[in-house]
């Protein structure tokens, strides 16, 4: 009987200590979890942080680097308009002025006998000059034009001091043939069909010009050359 008792006192507290015990290990495990919880969730924390740093730092990056490529392809386009503007203007002045140039060639050389320099011929060596400054300054922007492209735009500005040029030319003989008439006595009441081809040669090479010029303003990227 006795030996029951003390066995049901052991089998009781054996019982206490394993509940004891068990609460004990599910404390320890609990807080182990919890640590372990814990430390798990900075660590995602860090890592969540550091993918956004990163993902704003590119995203940073790429924005700067999109923003350098529209001022480059900005400042691009402006300084091609300007070039194209200035070669255009040039050449459609040194058109017009050809044109005037030689209906006064006529009104100069009709009346008296022109001598074979001197002031006699002060007009003709005046606008002579005039011509080739004007010429010079076209020559410059269109060197400019050229060096920004894109090479369509090389082609049609080249086409336009072509024409201009061979203005000019046929301006030359037309003076030279106005002078020989005038020494002559020959009247020149017109001018002649070559330099009216020749002046609508630069108009129509004007507007080929502007036309390319045109497409490639109108672009969004930079323009390939």
């Amino acid at each position: 009987m006795f030996f029951w008792l003390v066995a049901g006192r052991h089998e009781v507290r054996g019982t206490e200590m394993d509940a004891g015990l068990t609460g004990l290990l599910g404390g320890v495990i609990g807080a182990a979890v919890g640590a372990m919880g814990t430390t798990a969730g900075a660590w995602i924390a860090g890592r969540k942080a550091e993918t956004q740093a990163r993902v704003q730092a590119e995203t940073q990056i790429a924005l700067a680097r999109m923003q350098h490529k529209v001022d480059h392809v900005q400042q691009q386009r402006d300084a091609r308009r300007a070039a194209y503007t200035e070669l255009l203007r040039s050449s459609r002045a040194l058109n017009v002025e050809l044109r005037r140039c030689a209906r006064q060639a006529i009104r100069e050389a009709q009346g008296a006998r022109l001598p074979d320099g001197g002031p006699g011929l002060t007009w003709f060596m005046e606008s002579g000059r005039e011509l080739r400054e004007g010429a010079t300054v076209m020559g410059e922007y269109w060197e400019t034009a050229c060096v920004l492209g894109p090479n369509g735009v090389v082609a049609t500005s080249s086409e336009v001091t072509g024409a201009v040029s061979c203005h000019l030319g046929t301006y030359g003989r037309f003076v030279a043939d106005v002078l020989r008439a005038n020494r002559a006595g020959e009247p020149i009441q017109e001018v002649p069909p070559e330099l009216e081809q020749a002046h609508a040669q630069v108009v129509q090479a004007c507007e080929n010009f502007l036309f390319s010029v045109r497409g490639v303003l109108d672009l969004d990227g930079v323009d390939s050359a």
